[in-house]
C-alpha cells in the first residue's frame, strides 16, 4: 500500500510539472530536501498542493509530493560541437505511509519536464 501510494504521489508531482505553465518559477522558489531518505512528508509541493486526492481505504494518511528547484545537467554523452547538451531536471520526491503510520515509503525521480 505504501509503495503504490508513494508511486501515485510521485506521478502526481511529475504531472504537475507537465501541466503547470508556471512550473519553473514555482519550483525555483522551493527548497531542496537535504536528506530525502529522512523526509517526513511535511513540506508541500511548490504550489501548496499536498499531493494526490484522498484515498477511501489504504494509506494511514494521504501521500504527498515535493518538487525541488531545477538542476542543469549535461546530457547523457551527447556532444554538440564544442559543448554538450544541457538538460533541466526537477527532483520530485514522494512520501506515503501504508495502512499503518509506521510503514513509510519515500521515492524520488529526476524529471525532465517538456518545454512550456
Amino acid at each position: 500500500i505504501a509503495f503504490q501510494a508513494a508511486e501515485a504521489a510521485l506521478l502526481s508531482g511529475e504531472r504537475w510539472l507537465e501541466n503547470d505553465s508556471n512550473r519553473s518559477a514555482a519550483a525555483a522558489k522551493s527548497s531542496d530536501i537535504v536528506q530525502p531518505a529522512q523526509w517526513d512528508g511535511a513540506s508541500p509541493a511548490p504550489d501548496g498542493n499536498l499531493g494526490v486526492s484522498a484515498w477511501s481505504t489504504g494509506p494511514a494518511s494521504n501521500p504527498v509530493f515535493h518538487v525541488g528547484p531545477p538542476r542543469e545537467v549535461r546530457g547523457a554523452g551527447v556532444e554538440l560541437g564544442a559543448g554538450s547538451l544541457m538538460r533541466t531536471l526537477y527532483p520530485v520526491t514522494a512520501y506515503s505511509t501504508g495502512a499503518s503510520a509506521t510503514t513509510v515509503v519515500i521515492l524520488q525521480s529526476a524529471y525532465e519536464a517538456p518545454p512550456p
